[in-house]
């Protein structure tokens, strides 16, 4: 017993394998335990979703509104937990869903307006668009079909996360525990497609922890790194400026760094000229909102622009730390402050494993790397403030309305490109006791997690 036990001890514990476990434990929990709709906008992601998988990879116009043709049986199917938003004392009726469930595909279309997500691009929406398919094909009910819809999202987004966590030479720990808050995966189960753009930002960013100045990488690995931001930047524009990381890690000499920049901006410009101009409505024109007029107001007042960026991170900075961590729901559902502690607590500790471990250093990132990503990660983040500002808020106002704090999930996998690098890939700390360690306690912590999750959840709606 001993021996075996020595055998097995010696063997390192594979990270990789601990999120997939728990990874994929939770996504089911979200899946079947969130009532359907009851994430941000997933309705109008999934009306998208339908959408794509019918071949129409853009929107559609009319009048002031935008969307797209959709079964007239998706809304009646869907439409019965919209009472539960904003009220966290009701809670979900069995009745309703089995009604619901056996509402099938009609084959008359009407028009839905969903243009605050019928600009997006469809490439985060292809795995859920393959299921909506074939699930139709194989005569699913409309619910059944949604829930096979969140098991794809879901799926796809960890492995995608897990292969992210095996790759990784830099902040393995770090884009575990990421990868494994209850916001990531509640978003993974769902119609959205931010799961997805979560797992890919994942997956780049720890291809490029593989990368340094003395790596000879080919044509073909270039493209496919740059295929993965093009995806990003064309959901997300203001993710675009995360497709120059890649030559903040290259010799000055060297071109091929910049083509995930280059094929992401022609990618987006694009899809913009294409998906978004002739489908983008104007939001809230009622309430003193215009995209053209907030432009010019931040043209003429940069400082003032500056001011009211730093004036709502001043104000709100706490709550979208908790609502990356998790408030699930439509933001109705918070988790408890231990939660959020102990996880803000795991994740400082995750960010600065590498230099917390003595002896056996690993190999720190050059100064101008650091300082590269880190100017990155900042002016992405501030774009995605200000594209908020743009579309969302008054113009001219002192503070910026809708921002949420996942937005900001796929920008943090990047920062592990500023932690030093493990002699192995994979590998939470050098050494394989210490590493055997750090599993060991992340494998407590996803068992916290995993927990929290699902009383959250079971709490809320049911």
């Amino acid at each position: 017993m001993r021996q075996l036990l020595a055998s097995l001890l010696r063997a390192p514990f594979s990270a990789a394998r601990l999120y997939l476990f728990f990874a994929s434990l939770m996504v089911v929990i979200s899946v079947f335990f969130t009532p359907e709709g009851m994430t941000p906008d997933e309705g109008p992601h999934f009306f998208r979703a339908i959408q794509v998988s019918q071949g129409e990879l853009t929107g559609m116009r009319k009048g002031n509104q935008s969307g797209g043709m959709i079964p007239s049986s998706v809304l009646p199917a869907l439409i019965s937990t919209v009472d539960l938003i904003g009220h966290p004392e009701r809670h979900f009726s069995i009745t309703s869903f089995d009604q619901a469930s056996h509402i099938p595909w009609s084959q008359t279309y009407d028009f839905i307006d969903f243009s605050n997500v019928a600009i997006y691009a469809p490439g985060g929406y292809l795995p859920e668009a393959l299921a909506i398919r074939i699930s139709r094909l194989t005569g699913l009910s409309v619910l059944q079909t949604f829930y096979v819809a969140r098991l794809t999202n879901g799926f796809v987004t960890i492995l995608l996360c897990t292969a992210a966590i095996a790759l990784s030479r830099r902040g393995t720990a770090w884009l575990l525990v990421l990868a494994s808050l209850p916001m990531t995966l509640n978003l993974a189960g769902s119609c959205s497609h931010d799961g997805i753009l979560i797992g890919l930002a994942a997956l780049a960013a720890a291809i490029l922890t593989r990368h340094t100045a003395a790596s000879r990488w080919s044509t073909g690995n270039w493209l496919g790194l740059s295929a993965l931001f093009a995806l990003l930047a064309m959901a997300k524009p203001p993710l675009l400026l995360a497709a120059l990381l890649p030559a903040a890690f290259a010799r000055r000499t060297a071109l091929r760094p910049l083509l995930p920049f280059t094929l992401s901006l022609l990618a987006t410009a694009v899809w913009y000229i294409c998906g978004i101009a002739p489908f983008k409505v104007q939001f809230l024109a009622q309430t003193g909102v215009s995209d053209s007029g907030q432009i010019r107001w931040m043209l003429l007042h940069p400082l003032k622009t500056l001011a009211v960026t730093l004036h709502t991170l001043a104000l709100y900075a706490p709550a979208f730390a908790c609502q990356m961590i998790g408030r699930l729901g439509w933001l109705d559902t918070p988790l408890s402050k231990q939660f959020y502690v102990l996880t803000a607590l795991v994740l400082v500790l995750a960010f600065l494993s590498g230099a917390l471990w003595k002896g056996a250093a690993p190999a720190r990132q050059e100064r101008r790397s650091v300082l590269a990503t880190l100017a990155i990660v900042a002016a992405s983040s501030l774009g995605i403030m200000l594209s908020l500002y743009v579309i969302w808020s008054p113009v001219g106002s002192d503070v910026i309305s809708g921002i949420q704090g996942r937005y900001f999930l796929p920008l943090l996998p990047f920062c592990a490109l500023l932690l030093p690098a493990m002699p192995q890939a994979g590998r939470l700390a050098p050494g394989l006791a210490r590493h055997q360690i750090s599993v060991a306690l992340l494998a407590v912590f996803l068992s916290i997690d995993a927990v929290t999750l699902g009383h959250a959840l079971l709490a809320r709606f049911w």
